[in-house]
């Protein structure tokens, strides 16, 4: 919960700016994608406030910071967790591989 707001509003925190932009364009139906704004969809519809907002990566953002040890973990692959990738949309797997090749 933010300091101050009402106790149904929620920050989502993300240094992928791919991520947001996506969110965002209603034009990319991923199912990844999809999922997220039907689950906003359904909060607000109860009453939830829920912000999306980007962060700086490795700018030493505490939250961040733990949030990125598993997902390099998991990148490693020394997460035993099975995850799907035939899920994730093939541009938006191109599109994260052009950003990080630049």
């Amino acid at each position: 919960m933010l300091d101050g707001h009402n106790p149904r509003t929620v920050a989502i925190y993300t240094n992928s700016k791919v991520t947001l932009a996506a969110l965002k364009n209603y034009s990319i139906h991923s199912f990844l994608n999809e999922g997220i704004r039907n689950m906003v969809r359904h909060l607000t519809l109860i009453d939830w406030t829920i912000h999306f907002e980007w962060v700086k990566a490795h700018a030493e953002i505490e939250g961040n910071e733990r949030a990125d040890t598993p997902a390099k973990e998991a990148a490693r692959g020394e997460d035993e967790q099975n995850i799907v990738y035939n899920r994730i949309a093939t541009t938006t797997a191109a599109t994260e591989l052009r950003r990080k090749e630049s």
